[in-house]
């Protein structure tokens, strides 16, 4: 879905005559934009498949020290306790300072990705939280309100099923699982012989 796609969804949504660009100076479409990034934003914090990357190193400044993160890197989870992130940088709790020193790892991240990056169920969700949003904020019309919010509900359940099938959830090949019942028998030969199979 295009984003001009996705600003008509809301402009119809108000009852808003739909335009050929994004670019027009009309007030709807500024507000419609707005709230469509708002959405777009909040609705990849939790982190999906698509916008999460394992063990990423960042890299620490050869003359301050420092490591920096991203803007659109909203969850970082370092492979040590004493980094954390703060602002757009590494902070060192134990010896308060940003000065790291050395390259950084992150175990994960979240990346917030722009609206053309972002898969199509993705797109599809976003779209109908922000026209839910967008109808409260310009027409206060609970009915129509809720259309788009059992709508966005709908994509939310295809959307679930496609994060689900990407990461294929088996709790048995969780790693800390296999860990506890690697020194058991029968459980050690049945994992080595069926790796990618549900026990």
């Amino acid at each position: 879905m295009e984003k001009l796609e996705a600003v008509q969804m809301l402009l119809r949504a108000i009852g808003s005559s739909p335009v050929n660009s994004l670019n027009v100076a009309h007030p709807d479409v500024a507000n419609a934009l707005n709230s469509l990034e708002r959405l777009r934003k909040s609705v990849q914090k939790r982190g999906w498949w698509f916008n999460t990357d394992y063990n990423v190193v960042f890299q620490a400044d050869i003359n301050t020290g420092e490591v920096r993160i991203p803007k659109e890197i909203t969850k970082f989870i370092p492979a040590e306790a004493t980094f954390v992130k703060r602002g757009r940088q590494v902070y060192n709790s134990q010896t308060q300072t940003f000065n790291i020193g050395t390259n950084v790892t992150a175990l994960k991240t979240v990346r917030s990705l722009e609206w053309e990056d972002l898969p199509s169920s993705m797109q599809e969700y976003a779209a109908y939280l922000a026209c839910a949003q967008f109808i409260s904020d310009e027409l206060e019309d609970t009915t129509k309100e809720e259309k788009y919010q059992k709508l966005a509900g709908i994509s939310k359940i295809d959307l679930d099923a496609e994060d689900l099938e990407s990461i294929k959830v088996n709790v048995f090949h969780n790693a800390r699982v296999m860990r506890a019942r690697s020194g058991q028998t029968p459980y050690q030969n049945r994992i080595n012989l069926r790796p990618n199979s549900y026990i």
